[in-house]
């Protein structure tokens, strides 16, 4: 839809993408079943496939992603986070159980 002058009617923005892939950090299995959640211009929250993945429409701007799974993970958050047209940011969280709490995501 495009405005016009005198037009009550604006633009609307086109969304981005936040697309990725939620694994393990020991062995890189995929966590099926977590939550991913984006706080940021728009705030959206989904859950991932059984092979890990998710994806988000969300307006173009940058984020705060909170990865988490409701048992035997660490919750990851990544600040910076941008929705875009882009490669997809993946997540890799690490188990609680005695080997300590570590996990990455790509930035973009």
């Amino acid at each position: 839809m495009r405005a016009r002058s005198g037009d009550r009617r604006t633009a609307r923005a086109r969304p981005g993408r936040s697309p990725g892939t939620v694994r393990r950090a020991d062995n890189m299995s995929a966590i099926g079943g977590a939550e991913v959640h984006a706080t940021g211009p728009g705030n959206r929250g989904v859950g991932t496939s059984p092979t890990g993945q998710y994806s988000m429409l969300l307006p173009v701007g940058t984020y705060t992603v909170t990865v988490t799974v409701l048992t035997g993970f660490t919750s990851q958050t990544v600040s910076n986070v941008t929705a875009h047209a882009g490669p997809d940011d993946d997540a890799e969280l690490q188990p609680r159980s005695g080997s300590g709490a570590r996990s990455t995501s790509s930035q973009r």
